[in-house]
């Protein structure tokens, strides 16, 4: 017997008594070399109804025979009761729990329970038996089965560690682990010379959450990304990877170490070009600690004292130029009391800065931006400087800038690295004061020209304030004054990726860490394999029409193409106009009618054939020549038609009602068919008598008549 026979057995019985919901008892089953004489199977059973005292006695007779149908005896004993008001359903167990699970691994419980709900038998759950649909919470419990069952430890390091000793070629991958804090440092020899083989590389860094679950005890979780993509043509892809319960520039730094001693170990030094991150200080810090070993204070200094040029030995860092847009725009939205113009107009300004390539294209646009903000009134200076601003931010900014007519003030000195260590970031760096002398020159000029009394809608002094104290101390990392060819630069590959890794793979939210290791792992290979054929990625396409060469272009002969979107005029559009066949359908008969004090009801028989023959009539000219050379109902007809040519839809119903002896009454019921409303009076039309004689001398009736009706076919 197989396991699942109490279920064949109870849905057997549920054909009958859709109502019960069988427990079985006990069973006996005769063994191969048994001696006991009997039935090959006995089994009793009673209903978990609470107003059934059925009990159910269950007999297979023979010894079944392979690939042959088994007949079962049942017995049902006792008083059967059930309602709707009952929820009772039998154990969801064995092979229908495994299936269940099997359509977990696809499904959410919620979308699996609705879906057996709408399949479910109505029948029997209109009796209570709710076997057929289950309960949602055993639904949940067989996905806990599940991650039970998938749980190496219920310690989370200890997993790991057991993960990567019993994985081959796991050690590989996952290269470093930590427990307090909690970290992880993933990359696979495919990664590293990958990177090894753009050098100098283009890298993007980016941390996201909601990838594992919370660790007790500590803080939630990230995953950072160094990401590249060399190529537009091809998909971007992770070079190495961490995940980390601490931010902090220490455990950031300490991942890029490993990732640059890991490609220095193949025998060539790590260089990279640029690296592109968020506006998060603990990411600048830590790649400009690894690459560059020095801090973000040194690195502005060394920057300005390079006339604001990138050093040879020096990379050049940048942030996303979206999330600087977004960051500035929450920066505003925090200062109360702006209006929309004065937002606007903030972020055209802010946007214009960020196309900048030359240190006195900022100075201008500065300049302009501190003339519309700090002036009280509007002059013909603060127009001049809106105007301006949106047309440079629609359109590039001019390479030749007028020179600085001011001296500036040199940088603080570089060798110092204690005296720069002790100041803030604004303190520090150079950028401040320059932009500082750049604000008083904005004002002298705002002090000569303001001779008007007209209010400035966009006066904001809050605006640069922000501007001072935040963005423009940091001016080389957002704007693209170290970008050689190109501006609004954006970490788009690196969103890209994690993207591809919640959207596009099995990877769930707050999966345990062993877990996501190896659907990352999975990933990654995906991917490097994509990279390895970019043909895979390609969808098929038309193939595109040979472009003819200039010397065959210049040897043919100019030809004037006929235009075939040209409006068809004149004798053309005339022509047209005859050859196309129209109809004209009249308006549609409405139900019921009225004619004075007399009213129509039910009219729906009447107004379809009527307005059915008056559209023939209308289609086929013959029809109506044939109507003309008849009399009686069909001159009734024409006038019928005719009414019905005016719109007066009403007049022909009593029209038609009148000649056919139809009896009308103050308000008269119409109800029929359509052999009563209209074929019942062709009838005498259309009778016709058929006389027939028997040449028999014997015949006692020689002439016989016959009677004839045809009804109407009406189309």
């Amino acid at each position: 017997m197989q396991p699942h026979w109490t279920n064949v057995f109870a849905k057997g019985v549920n054909q009958s008594l859709k109502g019960c919901v069988l427990c079985f008892d006990r069973h006996l089953v005769q063994t191969l070399y048994s001696r006991k004489t009997g039935h090959f199977l006995s089994a009793k059973a009673h209903c978990v109804g609470t107003n059934c005292n059925a009990k159910f006695e269950f007999t297979i007779k023979d010894t079944p025979v392979y690939n042959e149908a088994v007949k079962v005896h049942f017995k049902a004993i006792g008083r059967i009761s059930h309602s709707a008001d009952e929820v009772n359903r039998r154990h969801l167990k064995g092979l229908h729990r495994e299936k269940m699970a099997d359509q977990l691994e696809f499904k959410s419980p919620s979308v699996l329970y609705h879906e057996t709900l709408k399949m479910a038998n109505v029948g029997e759950m209109e009796f209570g038996n709710f076997t057929s649909a289950p309960n949602p919470m055993v639904i949940r419990k067989i996905v806990n089965e599940i991650t039970k069952k998938e749980i190496l430890h219920s310690n989370i390091i200890t997993e790991l560690l057991v993960h990567k000793e019993s994985t081959d070629g796991e050690s590989m991958y996952l290269r470093e682990i930590g427990y307090s804090p909690f970290f992880t440092i993933m990359f696979m020899e495919q990664q590293i010379e990958l990177l090894r083989k753009n050098i100098p590389a283009k890298l993007f860094l980016d941390a996201t959450g909601s990838v594992i679950c919370n660790i007790p005890g500590q803080k939630r979780a990230y995953l950072y990304s160094l990401v590249m993509k060399e190529d537009e043509n091809l998909p971007a892809v992770s070079v190495a990877d961490m995940l980390s319960c601490q931010h902090t520039i220490p455990r950031i730094e300490h991942f890029l170490a490993c990732v640059k001693r890991e490609v220095n170990s193949r025998g060539c030094q790590l260089q990279v070009e640029k690296i592109e991150t968020d506006f998060s200080f603990p990411l600048i810090q830590s790649c400009l600690h690894t690459f560059n070993n020095c801090t973000l204070k040194t690195y502005l200094s060394r920057v300005h004292a390079n006339g604001s040029a990138l050093p040879e030995q020096l990379y050049a860092h940048h942030l996303c130029s979206a999330h600087m847009i977004k960051n500035f725009s929450g920066k505003l939205s925090k200062i109360g009391s702006l209006s929309k113009d004065i937002k606007k107009m903030a972020l055209i300004g802010f946007t214009v800065l960020l196309n900048c390539t030359e240190l006195c294209q900022l100075d201008t646009v500065f300049c302009d931006i501190c003339v519309v903000f700090i002036s009280t009134h509007e002059s013909d200076q603060v127009q001049a400087a809106c105007r301006r601003l949106k047309h440079l931010q629609k359109h590039a900014i001019d390479e030749e800038q007028e020179d600085q007519e001011e001296e500036e003030e040199g940088p603080p000195n570089i060798e110092d690295e204690k005296v720069l260590n002790q100041l803030t970031i604004k303190a520090a760096s150079p950028y401040t004061e320059h932009f500082q002398h750049v604000e008083q020159k904005a004002r002298s000029i705002i002090q000569e020209t303001e001779n008007t009394e007209i209010n400035n809608c966009l006066y904001a002094e809050a605006v640069i304030e922000c501007l001072q104290n935040t963005y423009m101390p940091i001016v080389p990392f957002w704007t693209g004054i170290l970008l050689k060819n190109e501006t609004r630069a954006t970490s788009a590959p690196v969103e890209s990726w994690f993207k591809f890794l919640k959207k596009d793979t099995t990877i769930k939210k707050h999966e345990r860490p062993y877990k996501f290791i190896v659907k990352l792992k999975e990933a990654i290979q995906g991917r490097l394999r994509e990279r390895q054929f970019p043909g895979s990625r390609k969808t098929k396409t038309r193939r595109k029409k040979k472009r003819e060469s200039d010397a065959a272009l210049a040897c043919k002969e100019e030809v004037w193409k006929r235009n075939t979107h040209m409006k068809k005029t004149g004798k053309k559009l005339e022509k047209q106009k005859q050859s196309s066949k129209t109809h004209h359908f009249p308006d549609v008969m409405r139900w019921g009618g009225r004619l004075k004090d007399l009213t129509l009801d039910n009219t729906c028989t009447v107004d379809n054939v009527l307005t059915c023959l008056h559209i023939k009539m209308l289609e086929l000219p013959i029809f109506l020549e044939s109507m003309k050379r008849e009399t009686g109902i069909y001159t009734t007809l024409l006038t019928v038609f005719s009414l019905m040519d005016k719109s007066e839809f009403d007049a022909a119903k009593f029209a038609w009602l009148t000649a056919t002896n139809i009896p009308i009454q103050t308000t008269t019921n119409l109800r029929g068919d359509e052999y009563d409303m209209i074929v019942s009076v062709f009838d005498r039309e259309w009778e016709s008598f058929n006389i027939t004689e028997c040449d028999g001398s014997d015949c006692p009736d020689p002439l016989r008549q016959s009677r004839l009706q045809h009804g109407v076919h009406i189309v």
